[in-house]
């Protein structure tokens, strides 16, 4: 009996030694397979997908204080456009371009206006000035001979004083209608500088008063500034354009993912570095290269959902250029996550 214990407490020994064998076996380093090498530089980050040139929002102006209605909406989110092409149309289209045809018409009348100046006074004025100066003069050169005849009377004592006088009375009054006839001539044949400065100032303000109404014409109808793909819509037809403007219009040919990096980890990066892009919205693994290192220290915009990865809250936003920004045209805004190589 003593001998059957003795048997199976050999046998429960035995069994404990070669258990505790293999737990410490399993816990040596060296019996483990070979780990990868520890990649101490590298830098992970969460970030954005964002255009290289950013999002550019399309909006209108109020004019005269009025709020700003789109008439007509000409494209929707999803839809390419190119630059300069109209893609909304302001209801004030319709008053702000009879207003500038009329500040046209303005211009032709002070332009005519110049031209009448410059042209001095109706020919048919000038001929009958004429005539009147002739007429003067021929009474004027009868006066005289009746004075020459008087005075030549006058001096044989057959006509009294009082009647040369008379002669002369009307050589003088002649004299001087004539001359008040020529001055009146050459009046009418001057174009005075204050009368031309005057309409020529007349027809300066019709022209900018033309270009400013023409300028808001021309805002009535709204062109892409830059060809893109509409991101967004904020104003559609018969609604007023608010705050968020009409329409929001993105470049995908060039994209990037902006990493919010650690300021601990900033001094490790430098332009040219390869990453690695991640997300839950990406079919796989993106590449790019770091293409520019901000200079300013900010809180983070992009928070995961493990609240122990990527904590920090004072980072330095990094871009990366996207090689294949194809791959991410329709993902702007969407979170990745960032490895970048040493």
């Amino acid at each position: 009996m003593e001998k059957g214990c003795g048997r199976r407490w050999l046998f429960f020994s035995l069994v404990l030694f070669s258990t505790a064998c293999s737990s410490k076996q399993a816990e040596n380093p060296a019996a483990a397979p070979p780990l990868p090498p520890a990649r101490d530089n590298a830098v992970a980050c969460l970030g954005r997908i964002e255009p290289v040139d950013g999002i550019t929002r399309i909006s209108a102006r109020s004019i005269s204080g009025q709020p700003s209605i789109v008439a007509r909406l000409l494209v929707d989110e999803g839809d390419p456009v190119k630059k300069g092409q109209l893609v909304a149309v302001l209801d004030s289209k319709e008053q702000l371009e009879k207003a500038w045809r009329q500040a046209e018409s303005r211009i032709a009348v002070a332009e005519m206006r110049v031209a009448q100046v410059r042209a001095g006074a109706k020919a048919g004025d000038l001929a009958a000035q004429q005539a009147e100066i002739g007429r003067i003069e021929t009474e004027l050169a009868n006066a005289r001979k009746q004075r020459a005849r008087q005075e030549e009377l006058h001096e044989k004592g057959i006509t009294p004083a009082s009647l040369l006088d008379q002669r002369r009375l009307e050589v003088d009054s002649l004299t001087k209608l004539l001359q008040q006839a020529n001055e009146r001539l050459k009046s009418l044949a001057e174009i005075r500088k204050v009368d031309l400065d005057l309409a020529e100032a007349e027809l300066s303000a019709a022209k900018t008063e033309a270009l400013r109404v023409r300028a808001e014409y021309e805002k009535s109808m709204i062109l892409a500034p830059i060809a893109g793909r509409v991101l967004a819509v904020y104003a559609r037809s018969g609604e007023e354009v608010g705050a968020q403007g009409i329409i929001e219009v993105v470049n995908t040919d060039r994209m990037y993912v902006i990493g919010e990096v650690p300021e601990a980890d900033v001094l490790k990066l430098k332009v040219g570095q390869r990453a690695t892009i991640t997300g839950d919205a990406l079919s796989g693994k993106i590449q790019g290269v770091v293409d520019k290192i901000g200079s300013k220290v900010t809180k983070n915009r992009q928070f995961p959902v493990d609240p122990g990865s990527f904590s920090d809250s004072r980072v330095v936003e990094v871009k990366i250029l996207v090689e294949d920004p194809a791959s991410v045209a329709n993902l702007v805004h969407a979170q990745v996550t960032a490895v970048i190589a040493p």
